[in-house]
């Protein structure tokens, strides 16, 4: 009897070991009894960019010339890039929840590792993040954005045609990205553009704002993300 109490306790200790590191079911429920929401918040935010960064290392090699390049966080990770512009050479370099002071970190890391200068051209989503969920001002998004923007021309040319996107509106109760604020980024945004001889597409308008400031919820996953039809109407925009 003990010793089949112990073959048990060994067996009930590897699948613990083997589900924390997820290699059979149950390792997120574990993790939550030792793991802080937050510190597991991090780590995962932490694992999802590196699997993005080796997925960018992986596929950098093979950048045709005039591929243009979309830098941003999850609004572009989720951008059906493929589908919405059939036929055309498009790399998607977004990754979920990533501040504009981040993508400068990684921007090496995202370019192609040859032919930088014959990218068609690159659209960047960012400051969404620093200002809704990192709560910094609207002048400080605007300054990580405009170092972005710079740090991206001098990696690849001075005259890369360059597309900056003003923020998605949001459905979460905050007005914050909803009314006067979020308007003042987008001014903000669109004033960085005109300042470096980019364009700006501002995205807090019809057909994906609805009439209480919000995104549009039909086009909307969730309060934050498009769907298909979202998405659709992005790239015609």
């Amino acid at each position: 009897m003990t010793r089949l109490l112990l073959v048990l306790l060994a067996l009930a200790l590897i699948y613990l070991v083997l589900a924390w590191f997820h290699v059979v079911p149950g390792g997120w429920r574990l993790r939550n009894l030792f793991e802080d929401p937050a510190d597991r918040d991090r780590r995962l935010a932490l694992e999802h960019r590196d699997e993005r960064l080796a997925l960018f290392a992986r596929d950098s090699e093979s950048v045709e010339p005039g591929t243009i390049i979309f830098i941003g966080s999850s609004t572009f990770e989720r951008f059906p890039l493929s589908r919405c512009f059939p036929g055309k050479a498009v790399l998607n370099r977004g990754i979920g929840g990533e501040p504009a002071r981040l993508m400068i970190e990684r921007l090496e890391a995202s370019l192609p590792a040859e032919g930088r200068a014959d990218l068609g051209g690159a659209l960047l989503y960012a400051g969404s993040i620093d200002f809704r969920k990192e709560r910094v001002s609207v002048e400080e998004t605007g300054a990580r954005v405009e170092r972005l923007a710079v740090a991206l021309r001098e990696k690849t040319r001075p005259d890369l045609p360059l597309l900056i996107l003003g923020p998605l509106p949001g459905n979460e109760d905050d007005d914050r990205y909803r009314g006067r604020a979020m308007l003042e980024l987008e001014e903000r945004l669109r004033s960085l553009a005109a300042r470096i001889d980019a364009d700006f597409l501002p995205l807090a308008r019809p057909p994906l704002r609805a009439a209480d400031g919000g995104l549009v919820r039909e086009l909307a996953v969730d309060p934050w993300h498009l769907g298909d039809e979202g998405y659709d109407l992005l790239a015609d925009l």
